[in-house]
Order: C-alpha cells, then sequence, then structure tokens
C-alpha cells in the first residue's frame, strides 16, 4: 500500500486533483464576487476537468494493464515452473 501512495503516477493524479479543486473554487469564488460567469472561468474549468479526467483515465489504465501484465506473467512462470517439474519427474524415472 505504501508503494502506491509514493508512486509517480499517484503524485501525478493527486497534484491534478488539487489543481482542479482549486481551479473550481476559484471559478466559483470569481462567479460570486463578480456576479459574472465569465467565458474565460468557463474555459479554464472545462480545460482543467478535461486534463483531470484525462489524467484520471491514463493512472487507472496504466494501473489496470500492470496488473493484467503481472498475472498473465504469474500464470506463465507458474506454468514453466511445473514443465520443469515434469520435466524432472520424467528424468528420475528414466534413471531408476
Amino acid at each position: 500500500m505504501s508503494d502506491k501512495l509514493q508512486s509517480r503516477k499517484f503524485v501525478v493524479w493527486v497534484t491534478w486533483l488539487i489543481v482542479a479543486v482549486i481551479s473550481i473554487v476559484l471559478a466559483g469564488v470569481t462567479v460570486i464576487l463578480t456576479k459574472q460567469f465569465t467565458e474565460y472561468v468557463a474555459s479554464l474549468t472545462e480545460k482543467v476537468l478535461s486534463w483531470f479526467f484525462a489524467i484520471s483515465m491514463m493512472y487507472l489504465g496504466v494501473n489496470v494493464v500492470q496488473k493484467g501484465a503481472f498475472a498473465i506473467a504469474d500464470v506463465f512462470a507458474k506454468k514453466e515452473e511445473t514443465v520443469e517439474e515434469v520435466k524432472e519427474e520424467d528424468t528420475l524415472e528414466e534413471e531408476r
């Protein structure tokens, strides 16, 4: 668990989460103070949220692919071990 919290992907995701939250809060404060919803505020908020969504999807996608690759590698490693065990058993039987 601590390895995941210290990973570069997680730090990037948390950083974008903070940027997205700050952007939305600042946009809200700007709208409240000026009592106007400008195109700039809408555009900036939309861009930050779309990038946050993209970063989140990359983070989740890489994690899923990584876990899948590890699972496949484990299956192949176990398969190779069983093949080696069978070969060793056959060799021992032939020697007898």
